[in-house]
């Protein structure tokens, strides 16, 4: 560690680095926007959780598309095997 820095400035600095992290996650002063679906988003938590919300919705309309596909092969097959 430098000589010139205290003990106290480096945790002065780290708290204020911690709030410079705290404060992109969830901004107390940032005005909202809004996402794709027209809901607001008012901190890059929430746009985390649309984010996940939406891949969620995609990995549901995967699993249904493979559903449809294994309901197709079986209807196949069972045609072939008579």
């Amino acid at each position: 560690m430098n000589d010139d820095v205290t003990t106290t400035e480096v945790i002065e600095q780290l708290a204020n680095q911690v709030r410079n992290v705290a404060n992109a996650i969830s901004p107390l002063d940032a005005s909202m926007g809004h996402d794709e679906t027209g809901g607001t988003v008012a901190s890059l938590t929430e746009a985390v959780m649309g984010v996940t919300a939406g891949l969620c919705k995609i990995a549901e309309a995967i699993g249904w598309v493979a559903e449809q596909f294994e309901e197709y092969n079986a209807k196949t097959s069972r045609r072939k095997s008579r």
